[in-house]
């Protein structure tokens, strides 16, 4: 390889890494958006002390969703495909 393919091939891979870097913080901030808005949900419900505990069980689960994805946003994303894939399928067959 010359030095100028190496070249253009570390190049190539900084932007791919830039690339990615970004997307992965975009996933992020999607995530951290999309958890506020439940959490907001979650407390504009007008509910018993039953619900109480529902929802601060999904507060806990919803900070542990967070923290899971910023140590492993791949694997965290990959868990919630199937989780959803998963959810349509026995939504779809109880119709």
């Amino acid at each position: 390889m010359t030095d100028n393919t190496a070249q253009q091939a570390q190049h190539l891979a900084e932007d791919a890494a830039d690339k990615a870097t970004d997307l992965a913080e975009q996933a992020r901030h999607a995530i951290d958006d999309t958890v506020s808005t439940v959490k907001s949900a979650v407390n504009d419900l007008d509910l018993d002390k039953t619900a109480d505990t529902v929802i601060a069980t999904a507060h806990e689960t919803l900070d542990k969703i967070t923290a899971a994805y910023k140590r492993n946003p791949a694997l965290v994303l990959t868990i919630a495909s199937v989780a959803l894939a998963i959810v349509g399928t026995i939504v779809s067959r109880r119709r």
